[in-house]
């Protein structure tokens, strides 16, 4: 069984995607959710503000340490 590559309180970036262009930007993962169509999901919060979205691990480019987190 695979698991989630990354775990929640990691800041990352997310690209922009066909399925939510606006979505490129700086983001915390607060939760883990279940894998859709191949590919795992999480809820992520946007560093600028409230935004939450649920975002696809194949939408993320980059991973930043814990510590990055303001």
């Amino acid at each position: 069984m695979a698991l989630h590559a990354y775990k929640v309180g990691q800041s990352i970036r997310v690209t922009g995607s066909s399925r939510q262009p606006g979505a490129a930007g700086l983001y915390n993962i607060l939760a883990l959710l279940p894998e859709t169509y191949g590919d795992y999901q999480y809820r992520v919060q946007s560093t600028d503000g409230p935004q939450q979205r649920v975002i696809r691990e194949s939408e993320i480019a980059e991973v930043f340490s814990e510590l990055w987190k303001n």
